[in-house]
């Protein structure tokens, strides 16, 4: 082999070898991308059901907890939808809400995230009917901590005062 050949061999190979040193230095830079916990707790729905009769009104009430939800947004992932939602109490027998919430995180901050909550009011003859009466939504900006957002809804389509109210915090941690 000609003195030539060897030259071009052996820069050959350490350009390859220096790819392969720089290749893993990429790797390790996607690596310390940081993901986000994203936890919905102490969520707290009170609903009214206002059946209004010939008599005049009643109103019936109900409160209570709900379970919490967490989601985790890794590197590269710019949002979660939640699909299966939270469901709400139900009063008189026939209104309750669904929350869905879709978590994005925010780009070029220290680890933001854009929760936006969609929300389902249901009015029909019993509870947890598929029936929904109105749409609402609304879109929040949350640090890295913890943040209590309320949420006061009473859209109906029917000019009614039914209405399903939802207070809950959100916990948001990079890792």
């Amino acid at each position: 082999m000609s003195f030539l050949r060897k030259a071009l061999a052996l820069v050959g190979t350490g350009a390859a070898a220096a790819t392969l040193v720089a290749l893993p230095a990429s790797s390790a830079s996607a690596a310390t991308l940081q993901s986000n916990r994203v936890t919905l707790n102490n969520v707290w729905f009170s609903a009214v059901d206002d059946d209004s009769t010939i008599f005049g009104s009643s109103f019936e009430y109900a409160s209570g907890w709900a379970a919490q939800k967490t989601f985790l947004i890794g590197p590269g992932q710019t949002s979660v939808y939640d699909n299966e939602g939270i469901r709400s109490v139900c009063a008189g027998n026939e209104v309750d809400g669904v929350v869905n919430t879709e978590i994005e995180q925010v780009p070029g901050t220290a680890g933001d995230v854009r929760v936006t909550v969609y929300f389902e009011l249901h009015e029909g003859n019993y509870c947890y009917n598929p029936d929904v009466d109105s749409l609402a939504s609304k879109t929040f900006y949350v640090r890295p901590g913890n943040t209590h957002l309320k949420f006061k809804t009473n859209p109906s389509n029917e000019g009614s005062k039914d209405a399903v109210n939802i207070d809950f915090w959100v916990a948001n941690t990079r890792y």
